[in-house]
This record gives structure tokens, C-alpha cells and sequence, in this order.
């Protein structure tokens, strides 16, 4: 599966960047049947530990995570003791893993869970982390 989110419009479903999502899909194909070294697989998270107020989460594909285009990350969410999402930050990035502050309680965190994403999570060869939710 090559991940796709990322090139999305809020408008329109179907992604304009078909040559990227071609080139990912090419990079996955020579490293599972051409045995490549390269690093195509999307990151995936491996671990999650809390303590107090913040979240770590570990990925796997991955040995340096890194905002796409250098901005901020975006797109973690947990639910709040009220039961709504909000936003978490990203304190820190060490290697393949995440340090989000967070809510106190939570027990799920998400990604990319809206219905139209600007996350923007990336391993070091740019390819992207896909949507998922992880208990703490």
C-alpha cells in the first residue's frame, strides 16, 4: 500500500500528484521483489507509553520521523474527558519517535483523523505516515 493522504484535496478525492503515488508505489516494488535497500515502507507505530501529561509513540520504517516541507507537525488528536478530539502537540521528535503533550485520561491517540488532513508526519526519505489511532 503506498500512502496517498498527504496529496489529497479538500475539494476533490482523487489526488492530482498521480506521478508521486506512482513513484511510491515503484519504491515499494523494488524493495519487496527486487529486494532494494531503500526505506518505502510507510512508518507505522510499533509503541505507545504515556507518563503525566505526555504521549511517546514509536514507528517503525523509520530512523529519523521529520515534518514534510519543514513546517510544524499536524494532526495528532486524543480524546478529551468530555469525549471530543482535540489537537496534541508535538514536544519533540527523537529518531523514530514522537513526544506529543497531551490530555490527562486520554486512552486513544489518532492521526490524520479529519476528513480532509493536512498531517504531515514523514520518515527521512519523505515517505509519509498513513491514518491511525493507537491506545496509550
Amino acid at each position: 500500500m503506498a500512502v496517498s493522504s498527504d496529496l489529497g484535496d479538500s475539494l476533490d478525492v482523487h489526488p492530482k500528484e498521480k506521478l508521486i503515488i506512482g513513484k511510491r508505489l515503484a519504491n515499494l516494488v523494488l524493495k519487496h521483489e527486487f529486494g532494494k535497500d531503500n526505506n518505502a515502507d510507510s512508518p507505522q507505530p510499533i509503541y505507545s507509553y504515556s507518563k503525566e501529561r505526555q504521549h511517546e509513540i514509536r514507528f517503525s520504517h523509520s530512523k529519523q520521523l521529520r515534518a514534510m516541507g519543514s513546517k510544524e507537525i499536524t494532526g495528532f488528536q486524543a480524546k478529551d474527558e468530555d469525549g471530543n478530539l482535540v489537537d496534541l502537540k508535538v514536544v519533540e521528535i527523537k529518531g523514530n519517535s514522537v513526544i506529543l503533550e497531551g490530555t490527562r485520561g486520554s486512552l486513544e491517540i489518532y492521526y490524520g483523523y479529519k476528513p480532509f488532513s493536512r498531517a504531515n508526519l514523514v520518515n527521512e526519505e519523505g515517505v509519509p505516515v498513513s491514518t491511525f489511532s493507537i491506545k496509550r
